[in-house]
């Protein structure tokens, strides 16, 4: 008795859409959560490699250069989020 109330609640055209759509709405969320994680990181992966690129470019430069002959283009270059850059040797290094 019990079990032929069962078949009828799932034999219900009703219920089994809401079951059908539960288990694609739950198929495609675990199919595309992944995908979207791993593109976003295939982004963020580029540009952080092209940041480094740079940076390490704007260093060798000053590398060559030296830090005396930076010119005021390089110290904008390189001041970030309004730090100032201290171009002078310590006061504690003796010469």
């Amino acid at each position: 008795m019990n079990l032929n109330r069962w078949f009828i609640f799932f034999g219900e055209a009703r219920t089994r859409i809401l079951i059908w759509y539960l288990i694609l709405l739950g198929f495609f969320v675990s199919v595309t959560l992944p995908l979207i994680r791993q593109r976003l990181f295939a982004q963020v992966q580029a540009r952080v490699q092209g940041e480094l690129v740079e940076e390490m470019e704007e260093f060798k430069s000053i590398v060559v250069l030296g830090l005396k002959s930076a010119d005021d283009d390089d110290r904008e270059r390189l001041s970030r989020r309004n730090d100032v850059i201290n171009w002078e040797a310590p006061k504690n290094i003796k010469d």
